[in-house]
């Protein structure tokens, strides 16, 4: 069924996308001030910007059958390119977790944001968003700890517990039983054990410890965060 650009445009939610811009405007304020003209960084990031929006506008064009069938390879994709990246990666300031693409850099921890989250919300709809079975719960599990892990692995903590807070707040909001509340919250305890004594380097638990009491350390560690909240 063909559909026409006046349709199209009149299903986009404009208040979402106006919320974006703003906030975009916010950060090309921000760049502009800290760095014209000393550096092409405002350049560059227009130039993303208005990427950002053509992509946007094709993408509308798509019908939502063809995500909805297609987000598992997406995500098989985005798998792929993490395990590539831990293998053949450059580390940059200590991280794999880029593929240069000439001047630029394509950053797949944010490609698997939407990837996961997408195909976490594939599924839930397949299962009519009522997880009855307890291996449903196992495979929502599963689908959020493998980009996590990997992406932990890089390593780049921020990433991962975006995706797995977002990922956890998705299963939680279909409405869980007390036997499958349980197995997440324990699924959750041996995650946070795991990372916090496996994973995770002194500076990224520092951040942690910093995030939760930024009293303990106000002229180190916690400077930024006293500052934003000053500000």
């Amino acid at each position: 069924m063909k559909t026409s650009v006046s349709e199209i445009f009149g299903r986009i939610d404009w208040w979402m996308v106006s919320a974006c811009v703003v906030l975009v405007g916010f950060g090309l304020l921000l760049i502009y001030s800290l760095t014209w003209p000393e550096d092409n960084r405002l350049v560059k990031q227009l130039i993303f910007f208005g990427v950002g929006i053509v992509l946007f506008l094709v993408f509308q064009f798509f019908d939502i059958r063809f995500w909805r069938n297609t987000l598992f390879v997406f995500y098989l994709l985005t798998l792929v390119l993490l395990i590539g990246l831990l293998i053949f990666g450059e580390s940059i300031r200590g991280t794999r977790g880029w593929i240069p693409l000439g001047p630029i850099g394509f950053q797949v921890a944010e490609l698997a944001k939407i990837t996961t989250i997408l195909f976490i919300a594939s599924l839930l709809e397949r299962l009519h968003f009522d997880l009855v079975k307890l291996r449903h719960v196992i495979l929502l599990l599963l689908t959020i700890g493998l980009p996590v892990g990997l992406i932990l692995m890089q390593p780049d903590f921020g990433s991962a517990f975006i995706i797995l807070i977002a990922g956890l707040v998705m299963i939680f909001y279909t409405g869980l039983d007390r036997k499958k509340l349980l197995l997440l919250l324990l699924a959750g305890i041996i995650i946070a054990v795991i990372g916090w004594f496996g994973i995770l380097q002194d500076y990224q638990k520092q951040r942690v410890l910093t995030f939760l009491n930024p009293q303990s350390d106000p002229l180190g560690a916690g400077y930024n965060v006293q500052q934003a909240i000053v500000a």
